[in-house]
């Protein structure tokens, strides 16, 4: 009974922090107001970081390769 509890309230609430957030999480700052959270260089550098990995094909795959 009080793990469907937990589990219940935990699907409510918590919730994962977005990858490209983890920079917020190191910086050190509080809280950053509007226009700085759009031009914040370590949030955006970290955002294209992942981007770039996940555009990358995984090891011994094919993927981009031209096929006959």
């Amino acid at each position: 009974m009080l793990e469907k509890l937990r589990t219940w309230v935990a699907r409510r609430i918590v919730a994962d922090v977005p990858a490209e957030l983890s920079a917020c999480l190191s910086c050190g700052q509080i809280q950053c107001v509007e226009g700085q959270f759009r031009t914040c260089r370590n949030r955006l550098a970290e955002s294209a970081r992942l981007k770039a990995m996940s555009d990358k094909p995984a090891p011994g795959t094919s993927a981009g390769l031209p096929t006959d």
